[in-house]
């Protein structure tokens, strides 16, 4: 080190800091060659020039970006103060917006199954009626799948063993690492409450996990059965069974995230939910590049068309509209909103300008806000019963607003939850049914309020 940079640094021999050491050198092993593989095939003129000549120089440029943050492992690996404090604070507001959260669950679980039926299915019976392709093994996949719950789980077995992609989606080898370490050296409350943290984030996710996994793993199984079947090897048959539930359910490796879902600053803008809007969209792009194939008869386009609308616009917008309500008068109002939504969803930016209309609210720019607001929220609370007004929120904020800073105790779901039991004992609340029950949980509005947008 002294004889490269003329300054010798002491060794770090600490052992909390062996788990990235050892993340960068995974690294560096199974991605040294092929970025440098890739690189050269990028840099070549030929190439170049064909990619700048039928997409533009912006593609070339980007795809220079791609394989720069892959390189550098979209600075994942950066642990200085700043980069380590903003990684913290970031996920400390993905486990507060989404942890424990039902509904997200719900509506991903449910829209994950949409995309699911689509990737296995409706493609394939627009491309040729008569060969369904893994239309045909996914009925018989998904009824011995779901058949029998101890066989299933034997299924869930085999399929996290033999699909990368799989085992991708529910570990992280970073942070289990860095938190079996952390066990082994851990003293004092410091250390406590990072282990906590841990465990508490890792569970809350829990539930948006199964139901992925649930979905994703028949698809990947459909999938490598039909490559089987038609006398493809196991090893290629498994990277087809990985690529329909990339294609199904996105991927959250880096290198099949956008460029604005890399590095530190980006993530800030598009924090966890926009990977799903940005998936929605290449998977339209591409639904829309088929359709307009040349050699694509009237028919086939009508059937994929309307397959692609259901998936990625229609059923998306009901399932919201199921789970969380809406604000309208109307139906039809709803469903215009939950439309809208959809499709400027998927564009940065443009989503956020089109939720600030429908909702007569201001522009949310980025899931720092929600920081803002939790502190803002706390002291206006404390400043009103200071001057002997109540706080009708008083219970959820000061129980969420812990949860955006430090990642404990509580999420907004477990927040709104209480506040929810805390006005029913004290009597200013009064669900009259499971559904009222369920619905306010669901929404985190309280009965008198669902009552009020019904009128």
């Amino acid at each position: 080190m002294e004889l490269r940079t003329g300054v010798a640094y002491p060794l770090d021999l600490t052992i909390n800091n062996m788990a990235n050491r050892i993340n960068e050198t995974l690294h560096a092993v199974f991605f040294q060659d092929p970025v440098r593989n890739a690189r050269k095939v990028l840099n070549e003129e030929k190439i170049r020039r064909g990619i700048d000549a039928a997409f533009g120089p912006e593609y070339v440029k980007q795809l220079d970006r791609w394989l720069d943050d892959i390189a550098n492992n979209g600075s994942e690996v950066n642990n200085n103060k700043a980069t380590s404090i903003s990684r913290n604070l970031r996920e400390n507001v993905v486990f507060a917006l989404m942890g424990w959260r039902i509904s997200t669950a719900l509506i991903h679980g449910m829209s994950a199954l949409v995309s699911s039926a689509y990737e296995v299915g409706p493609l394939h019976l627009a491309s040729n009626l008569k060969k369904l392709g893994i239309a045909q093994v996914m009925p018989n996949v998904a009824r011995r799948f779901f058949a029998n719950e101890k066989d299933m789980w034997k299924q869930v077995d085999w399929a996290l063993e033999t699909f990368p992609e799989l085992r991708n989606r529910q570990r992280d080898i970073g942070r289990d690492m860095q938190a079996s370490l952390s066990n082994l050296v851990k003293k004092g409350f410091v250390d406590d409450y990072r282990a906590f943290r841990a465990v508490s984030i890792a569970w809350s996710m829990q539930m948006v996990a199964k139901l992925d996994q649930l979905t994703a793993t028949p698809v990947a199984i459909a999938a490598y059965t039909k490559a089987i079947k038609e006398g493809i090897s196991h090893d290629d048959a498994v990277y087809i069974g990985d690529k329909a539930v990339r294609q199904a359910h996105g991927s959250p490796s880096l290198v099949g995230r956008a460029n604005i879902g890399r590095g530190e600053v980006n993530k800030w803008l598009t924090i966890a939910y926009n990977g799903y809007w940005n998936h929605n969209f290449n998977r339209t792009r591409s639904a829309v590049r088929d359709i307009k194939a040349p050699d694509v008869e009237f028919s086939d386009r009508l059937i994929a068309g309307s397959a692609a609308f259901t998936t990625f616009i229609l059923a998306p917008a009901l399932i919201h509209y199921a789970v969380r309500g809406h604000s309208n008068n109307t139906w039809g109002e709803a469903v215009a909103e939950g439309l809208t939504s959809q499709l400027a969803g998927q564009v940065p930016g443009l989503n956020t300008l089109m939720h600030s209309i429908m909702t007569n609210r201001d522009p949310h720019l980025s899931p720092l806000d929600d920081v803002l607001s939790a502190a803002v929220n706390t002291m206006r609370d404390q400043k009103q019963v200071a001057n002997g007004r109540k706080a009708t929120k008083y219970l959820q904020h000061a129980i969420a607003a812990p949860g955006y800073f430090f990642g404990v105790p509580a999420s907004n779901q477990m927040a709104m939850t209480a506040q929810l039991f805390y006005d029913v004992y004290t009597h200013k609340e009064h669900p009259k049914s499971m559904a009222d029950w369920a619905n306010s949980i669901l929404t985190g509005q309280s009965p008198s309020q669902l009552k009020k947008r019904k009128h």
